[in-house]
């Protein structure tokens, strides 16, 4: 036993020795200090930030229930912060606000020095272009639930789920990036502020005392000051006194339900929505994100950490002065402007981004505005760039506008018209689905403008055989407003082919043919349509349909000039109260619109009775013509009378098979196919520079020598005449510089009778 006893005594002194020796191995670092609360605890300069943290919901995770970067604000911050807002203590902000204030201060995840400054949110082995691009992180910090007025369904009442706030974090790269000097510009959105980022960075409103302090459940950063939750755009607006601006704005206003949060945050019976704008970018979201609600926070970081919404908002003295100037004439108040028009105003004050790309600007800083307004209100002669705020938002950057509104090019352009005054809404609905984009200043292109009023579209004017009809919708949404068209199960929406075929018939981009004869003004316009013109004859203006119909059956439209403008002249469509329709292009092919002509009809295709009595205007006569596009030269009924008392050059009086087959290839010998003989565009007096060209004709005849020859005809273009001649050298002049045009092709009226088949 007493040599037992010893054996147990000698362990204990050795494992004594041991356990200190591995007291030195295993001693906790000195870097490991404990957690975030600890930490600031043994600091002793925190006790208020603490003190908020210990109201707040968040004292856990401070603590270390989670991975977790605290920017901790000094006493001294949060006494003057306190000070500031008439505070006397943490005790008087409410929970919700503690958590608001406490939550900003607590950003997702532990985030190093270098994070910060060169965060990759694709994954730190990403490459990364341009360092500071990626500068807005995640926070703890939500607004509570609100309620709001859907004013777009019935004036539902709406509880409001915010997201969380992000926090903005500038390094010197992300100025320069933009080529900013970093003090400058970041003293400018924080005038109460200094700039002390150099090699590292500011956190909003604050600097970093020290960076990068480990603890156990994350990085902590002290700062010089609290930072104050960030508001959105919207709610900034609001706050500021741009409160016309804001109204405007809620006129877009949407609200999507939001499943996930209902389950997570609603009581219950309760939905949750996102409040959003559409089209126009959606300042009323914490998240800048273009991503469906239902994909994973974690999968659209690249765009919450760089995408910004940047709002240059006009005073309410402003945006009076613009509708009394452009809308009081046609509305009582603003509240009731067409929402396509209040779009383009809208849609010019706000810059969104919607790429990652190192070059795109995401975050608009104050010494790029200048620029952006002069680029954005060069048309009324005002480019004022006087702020009366500049504010850093969760979502973006918004400034304040004094004496000055963005004015959109469009307004003072061609189809200003459209813009201002509602009679003309179809006009504008159809424009801005098809062809907006072609009339702002940088496309450089002038255009003139016919406009139909909505009644003559209405009333008077059928497209594709097919009525139309005015969807005036809901004023408070977008896209409800439509030009419907009859179908065969009633009314639908134009589809956008259809709005761009009708209303690129009132639009054209050149004068191809000009002249005065008479006193009275005549002028070939090309449309936006390919192969379709307008013709003006003094003051009425024909389109294909009108002129293939004649005056006999139709009401003219004439025109009056509405102004002339930086890029074209617009016009204004008379006579609705008689009938004129609007300028519809013709939309029967060839084929069908002779074979159900009426033959004794008196104007200049009559000619072509005497091609419907021999057959020669029937299938299959015309299948040559089919998927062809084509021109034709035809005489007029008079020149074939006399051709067929004379020359005989058509040979209607040979009543065999022989005489039948050839009138048919007399007919064909007419047509010309536009592909083949390199014609891009049917030509006018004028348009083909005084030459005399060589056209191939449909026609082939058989010789005596069996030897196929392809007739031919030549166009002489003599500069205020068209000319045609056949291979025998006779000549026939075209009778009218506007020729007879179909989906298909344009017949060309001359005044005599060709020999085609060198009889």
């Amino acid at each position: 036993m007493k040599k037992c006893n010893f054996l147990w005594i000698f362990i204990l002194i050795l494992f004594a020795g041991c356990e200190t020796e591995m007291d030195k191995y295993f001693k906790v670092p000195d870097w490991l200090k404990g957690s975030a609360y600890e930490v600031l605890e043994q600091e002793g300069n925190f006790t208020l930030f603490l003190s908020a943290v210990d109201k707040s919901d968040f004292t856990e995770l401070v603590k270390g229930k989670g991975i977790i970067t605290v920017m901790a604000p000094t006493d001294e911050a949060f006494r003057t912060y306190l000070s500031e807002k008439g505070l006397n203590s943490v005790d008087d902000l409410t929970l919700t606000e503690i958590n608001s204030l406490v939550g900003m201060h607590l950003v997702y995840y532990s985030f190093s020095t270098q994070d910060f400054m060169d965060y990759k949110p694709d994954g730190v082995e990403s490459e990364n272009l341009a360092p500071g691009t990626y500068f807005k992180f995640r926070t703890k910090s939500r607004e509570a639930i609100t309620t709001a007025i859907d004013k777009a369904n019935d004036n539902a009442v709406r509880k409001v789920v915010h997201k969380d706030r992000f926090l903005p974090v500038f390094s010197e790269s992300f100025f320069t990036n933009s080529g900013s000097d970093p003090a400058t510009e970041y003293e400018t959105l924080y005038p109460d502020s200094k700039w002390t980022g150099q090699g590292g960075f500011n956190v909003a409103n604050a600097s970093v005392l020290e960076y990068q302090i480990v603890t156990d459940n994350g990085y902590l950063y002290y700062l010089d000051q609290v930072i104050e939750p960030l508001e959105t755009i919207y709610a900034e607006l609001e706050r500021s006194g741009y409160t016309k601006f804001a109204q405007l704005y809620d006129r877009f206003a949407t609200y999507e339900y939001d499943p996930d949060a209902t389950k997570a945050y609603a009581d219950e019976g309760d939905s949750l929505y996102v409040h959003g704008h559409y089209p126009l970018p959606s300042i009323a979201s914490e998240w800048t994100s273009t991503y469906s609600m239902t994909v994973p926070d974690y999968a659209q970081m690249a765009a919450l950490s760089s995408l910004a919404y940047n709002v240059i908002a006009p005073d309410d003295n402003s945006v009076e002065e613009f509708f009394q100037k452009n809308w009081a004439p046609y509305y009582s108040s603003i509240d009731d402007v067409n929402i396509f028009p209040l779009y383009y105003l809208m849609n010019n004050h706000v810059y969104a981004t919607s790429s990652t790309g190192a070059n795109t600007i995401r975050f608009l800083l104050p010494n790029i505005v200048p620029a952006m307004i002069a680029n954005s209100d060069f048309v009324d002669g005002n480019a004022s760039a006087d702020m009366d705020l500049i504010k850093v938002c969760n979502n973006g950057m918004l400034y304040g506008l004094r004496n000055n509104i963005l004015t959109p090019d469009l307004f003072e352009s061609v189809i200003g018209l459209a813009l201002k005054d509602p009679k003309y809404n179809m006009m504008l609905i159809m424009l801005t689905y098809t062809y907006s984009n072609y009339f702002n200043y940088s496309y450089g292109r002038s255009f003139d403008v016919f406009y139909p009023s909505d009644n003559m579209l209405l009333n008077n004017t059928t497209y594709e055989g097919r009525v139309l009809q005015y969807r005036q919708g809901n004023k408070y949404e977008f896209g409800s407003e439509s030009v419907q068209i009859e179908g065969s199960d009633g009314m639908r929406s134009m589809y956008t082919y259809e709005m761009a075929g009708l209303i690129g018939a009132h639009i054209v981009d050149d004068i191809v043919y000009s002249r005065n004869s008479g006193g009275e003004e005549e002028i070939i316009y090309s449309t936006l349509n390919d192969f379709e013109y307008l013709y003006r004859k003094g003051n009425k203006i024909y389109s294909s349909a009108i002129w293939n119909n004649g005056e006999e059956d139709l009401v003219i439209p004439e025109i009056e000039k509405a102004g002339d403008f930086f890029n074209g002249t617009a016009w204004i469509l008379k006579g609705e109260e008689e009938g004129a329709s609007a300028l519809t292009p013709e939309e029967r092919f060839f084929g069908d619109y002779i074979t159900s002509m009426v033959v004794t009809r008196p104007d200049a295709l009559r000619g072509f009775s005497y091609f419907s009595s021999t057959n020669s205007m029937q299938d299959p006569a015309l299948s040559f013509l089919q998927g062809e596009r084509f021109i034709a030269f035809v005489p007029s009924f008079e020149a074939l009378q006399a051709d067929v008392a004379g020359n005989g050059y058509y040979p209607i009086t040979d009543t065999s098979v022989a005489g039948m087959v050839a009138c048919d290839n007399y007919v064909q010998g007419l047509f010309v196919n536009l592909d083949e003989n390199n014609l891009y565009s049917y030509p006018f007096p004028g348009t083909m520079a005084r030459t005399e060209t060589t056209l191939t004709t449909f026609l082939t005849l058989t010789g005596e020598d069996s030897e196929a020859q392809n007739i031919t005809v030549t166009l002489i273009d003599k500069g205020d005449q068209l000319v045609v001649r056949d291979m025998q050298g006779n000549e026939a002049n075209v009778i009218s510089v506007f020729p007879y045009m179909f989906l298909d092709g344009a017949v060309y009226v001359i005044d005599k009778a060709l020999n085609l088949l060198n009889r």
